[in-house]
């Protein structure tokens, strides 16, 4: 993978799971001098790695849930002039993983290593890397922050950032994550998770401390299990929330409709579902009162479930 920016090149390879000390990426400066990753490996910290770490969050998030944020937060005891964080996201239990996936940044990073940025995705470990391990192998560069669509696991990612003429990461601990990785999760219960990867060619997990004196340190990574949870939201139109639709719900709808009281329960395991939105195209009117109205009298469509349609509400009925 080689970026071209204005009178600047690098070249960007690193391997996470490989954790070897031959680990290379290669960068170049404006006049044309190579910074070589390979020759980082002239001095790595043996001590004190621990105060070095990549950790990437866990969590459990709804079945089918949307947008759902997973922090990477980075932790160095000294300064960064650049990092280079590969990951791989992979299902645990078959069909519990992501359909969309989109890179960040943010927290620390805001502000420093400004210069040259890249968020890649990579969507098929069919490559050799270092050492013969199977990886992903090089796909299009992905714009910071668009959404890609992820047809199966295991899908990889590329996080690379360096600042050649700003400032450089002071010694901390991320209070916001510095790295943000944003999935769409299948309505499929059971775990994935966030790991070490290796990206052909050589890409490997890289703290660097001295961008002229080539030196870096290798952080220890924590990896990130997401657990996805069945979906018991209350269904739309179950405006009492005694888990029947029956005719008091029209009742409760049309008094909260016209009268703006009483409100209907929030669900607490979804906040985000509307009770009264029974037509499922956003607020409570009365399109919603007539939509209840024909379910319960004249064998009219349901109101949709946000258990059984993914993306909610788009699918939904």
């Amino acid at each position: 993978m080689t970026l071209l920016p204005k009178a600047r090149s690098i070249t960007a390879t690193a391997c996470m799971s490989c954790r070897n000390p031959n680990m290379h990426a290669q960068a170049s400066t404006a006049s044309g001098s190579r910074l070589s990753f390979l020759a980082w490996s002239l001095l790595i910290h043996a001590s004190g790695q621990a105060a070095n770490n990549v950790s990437v969050e866990s969590m459990t998030v709804t079945a089918g849930a949307q947008d759902v944020l997973i922090g990477v937060r980075i932790t160095n005891d000294v300064e960064l002039c650049a990092m280079v964080i590969p990951l791989e996201i992979r299902a645990v239990t078959p069909g519990s993983f992501i359909n969309s996936m989109a890179l960040s940044y943010g927290g620390r990073l805001d502000s420093v290593m400004t210069h040259i940025v890249i968020a890649n995705q990579f969507f098929a470990k069919d490559s050799a890397c270092q050492g013969h391990r199977p990886g992903f192998g090089g796909v299009p560069f992905k714009e910071i922050g668009a959404s890609h669509p992820i047809s199966s696991s295991p899908v990889g990612a590329l996080f690379f950032r360096i600042g050649f003429v700003t400032a450089n990461l002071l010694p901390g601990t991320d209070t916001t994550p510095s790295v943000r990785v944003k999935v769409n999760v299948t309505a499929v219960p059971g775990t994935f998770e966030i790991d070490t990867a290796c990206i052909a060619l050589s890409n490997h997990l890289i703290f660097a401390t001295s961008c002229q004196d080539q030196v870096r340190v290798l952080p220890t990574f924590t990896k990130g299990v997401v657990t996805i949870a069945a979906c018991n939201c209350a269904h739309h139109g179950d405006l009492n929330g005694d888990d029947v639709l029956d005719v008091l719900d029209l009742s409760f709808l049309i008094d909260y409709v016209f009268g703006g009281y009483p409100i209907p329960p929030t669900d607490q395991g979804c906040p985000h579902i509307d009770r009264g939105d029974v037509n499922c195209h956003g607020g409570d009117d009365v399109f919603d009162v007539i939509y209840l109205n024909d379910y319960l009298f004249s064998s009219g469509p349901a109101p949709c479930d946000p258990c059984t349609c993914s993306p909610y509400p788009t699918n939904c009925p």
